[in-house]
C-alpha cells in the first residue's frame, strides 16, 4: 500500500512537498509543491492571529494521520475553493496533529483549488492544498485510498520553495465539512478521551505549552518508518528493490 510523505518548512509562508512512496520507499508520485499555511485574516477572526497548528484556522498540524476517504470533487466542494480533482481526508493519528484533534480539528483535506496566474497557491484554513493536476496524479496512485498512512514532518533545509499567498479570502471552515460525518465524529471513544484529557490539561495550546494526552493517541505515531525516511535521504531513490518508478 502506498504511503504519504509531506515536508513543510519552518515559516509556513513557503511551499514545502508531498511524495506517495511504495513499500520499499521508492517514489510512486512527486515531489509536489504544497501549501500548509492557514489564511491570517480567517485565524484572527476564529481568534488565533498567530496560526498556531493547534487550534482551529491555524497552519497544517505535523504529525501522522490516516487517509479516511478519498471524495469526487463538486456536489458540496465546489471547485472554486476546493479544486476539480477530488479530496483527500485526514484522520490525526499522531503528534501535533492529535493535540490539534482534541482541540476540534477532527480531520483535514487535501485539496486543490484557486491559485493565481502565476501559478501561487493559496493559503487555506489548515488544509493542504496543491495544484489541481498534481492533486490528480497524486489520487491516481492511491486508488481508494482507505488507511493509506501519512506523515507530515518538519523540515527545515528546506529553502527557496515557492510562495503561498498569505490571504486570499478564503474561509471554508475549519475542520471542514464531511458530508459522512456532519457531527465530525465528536461522539466517538477516542474524541471523547482527547476532549477529556485536553480539558483536564488546561490547555495553552496557542504558545505550544506541553500538554498531557494519553500516550496511546500520541507517542510513537509521528515519525514516518524507516524506507520512508530513507527515502528522502536518499532523495527518494528505492531502497535495493530494483523497481523503478
Amino acid at each position: 500500500m502506498p504511503a504519504l510523505i509531506v515536508k513543510l518548512p519552518a515559516d509556513r509562508n513557503f511551499c514545502g512537498e508531498i511524495r506517495a512512496i511504495a513499500d520499499d520507499g521508492g517514489v510512486l508520485a512527486g515531489p509536489f509543491p504544497v501549501a500548509g499555511r492557514a489564511a491570517g485574516a480567517a485565524a484572527a477572526r476564529a481568534g488565533n492571529p498567530e496560526r498556531s497548528p493547534l487550534l482551529p484556522y491555524g497552519d497544517t498540524p505535523l504529525g501522522s494521520y490516516r487517509v479516511a476517504a478519498v471524495l469526487a470533487a463538486g456536489g458540496g466542494y465546489p471547485p472554486a475553493h476546493y479544486g476539480d480533482a477530488g479530496l483527500i481526508v485526514l484522520d490525526p493519528r499522531g503528534g501535533e496533529a492529535a493535540l490539534a484533534e482534541a482541540n476540534g480539528r477532527f480531520h483535514l483535506f487535501i485539496q486543490g483549488g484557486p491559485v493565481r496566474a502565476d501559478g501561487q497557491l493559496a493559503a487555506t484554513n489548515g488544509a493542504l492544498r496543491m495544484h489541481n493536476a498534481d492533486l490528480a496524479a497524486l489520487l491516481r496512485t492511491l486508488g481508494p485510498g482507505q488507511g493509506v498512512e501519512c506523515w507530515c514532518i518538519g523540515d527545515a533545509a528546506l529553502h527557496e520553495t515557492a510562495p503561498v499567498l498569505a490571504d486570499s479570502g478564503y474561509d471554508q471552515g475549519d475542520p471542514p465539512p464531511r458530508p459522512s460525518e456532519p457531527t465530525s465524529n465528536a461522539g466517538t471513544p477516542r474524541r471523547n478521551v482527547l476532549a477529556a484529557g485536553a480539558a483536564a490539561a488546561t490547555l495553552h495550546v496557542a504558545r505550544a505549552a506541553a500538554v498531557t494526552l494519553p500516550g496511546m493517541f500520541i507517542a510513537m505515531e509521528a515519525a514516518p518508518p524507516a524506507l520512508a525516511q530513507a527515502a528522502y535521504d536518499n532523495n527518494g531513490q528505492p531502497s535495493g528493490s530494483g523497481r523503478a518508478y
